[in-house]
């Protein structure tokens, strides 16, 4: 999460992915997927302002 802070979101949606991968807790990966779709979303927005 300190990489979206950071404004590094390829990093913060890396991390995510990662986390996803061996999260076996249904209620925090429902969370983590999540934000990892809106991490994705802002940075699809980003690339499409540039």
């Amino acid at each position: 999460m300190i990489y979206a802070i950071q404004g590094n979101l390829d990093a913060a949606i890396a991390e995510f992915e990662q986390g996803l991968a061996v999260d076996t807790n249904p209620v925090t990966r429902q969370r983590a997927q999540e934000y990892l779709e809106d991490l994705k979303s802002q940075r699809a927005a980003g690339s499409e302002g540039k």
